[in-house]
């Protein structure tokens, strides 16, 4: 089986908007592999499924899909190489996801260790594991090693001039922020996001969701929540224009229907 060449499909699916049409050609190619016992594409169509499963909400088979990487590193001896600790990066953000945040941060230890093995401490494939390590002490409650996760991640997507992953960086740095009160510095992230999806080169790309939710909420805990809910449902359009999952679209229109709700109660009080 040719495993790069089904993710090259998987590409032209997405660039062509069909999320699903790619999740579903990567289940059917990754069930075939696990038949044939074929354990390298069954763990590269397993890294990539795993991330689609996440997008889709299928947590379910998220958790499972998880187990059986582990499972795969193991018996391949992969623990100590790229390849593992790529898959470790990915097993650890899926459990994130899950709540299991313990297991997660022993994921992103075991792939940091292996990747600085292999690699300067600036290289680009560090960035995502800073990034979603960031996310997890977020959601862990410490902002403190949330934010200089962040910073190290976009430090390292600029050096090696990673406009896409730069963009998504400051998104999250951006939301920390937004959450923590720290306006100013929110914004300037959060506008520097978004001028890289309104640019050619990142127009219509599935992460400029989260940068235009960050504003909205921006501009809601700021004090304009009448922009706030134009931004909502402006956003929830954008998400089915481009072929997000239909529960992106409904939870944009339901932030939008709260804050319209507040801004009618603020009104009658």
């Amino acid at each position: 089986m040719d495993a790069n060449e089904i993710l090259r499909q998987s590409d032209g699916l997405c660039a062509s908007g069909d999320y699903r049409g790619a999740m579903d050609l990567l289940e059917v190619r990754y069930s075939e592999a696990a038949g044939l016992g074929d354990k390298a594409s069954e763990l590269t169509l397993g890294n990539e499924l795993l991330g689609f499963y996440r997008s889709f909400g299928r947590f379910g088979e998220a958790g499972d899909l998880c187990s059986r990487l582990s499972e795969l590193v193991d018996s391949m001896g992969l623990g100590s190489t790229l390849a593992g600790a790529t898959t470790l990066l990915n097993i650890g953000t899926s459990l994130k996801v899950l709540g299991k945040f313990a297991e997660a941060d022993r994921c992103y230890d075991s792939a940091l260790a292996a990747y600085l093995c292999f690699m300067p401490a600036d290289d680009l494939r560090l960035a995502p594991l800073y990034n979603n390590r960031a996310l997890l002490y977020r959601d862990m409650g410490d902002t403190g090693k949330a934010k200089e996760s962040f910073l190290l991640a976009d430090r390292i997507d600029r050096a090696n001039g990673a406009a896409l992953e730069s963009a998504i960086t400051r998104t999250n740095l951006a939301s920390l922020l937004v959450k923590t009160g720290e306006f100013d510095e929110a914004e300037r992230y959060i506008e520097d996001a978004v001028s890289f999806f309104e640019s050619p080169e990142g127009a219509g790309d599935y992460h400029s969701l989260a940068a235009y939710a960050a504003r909205a909420e921006l501009l809601w805990r700021s004090g304009d929540p009448g922009s706030a809910v134009r931004e909502y449902r402006e956003l929830a359009a954008l998400a089915r224009r481009i072929g997000a999952p239909e529960r992106d679209a409904a939870i944009f229109l339901k932030n939008a229907e709260w804050v319209e709700n507040h801004i009618l109660k603020a009104r009658w009080t």
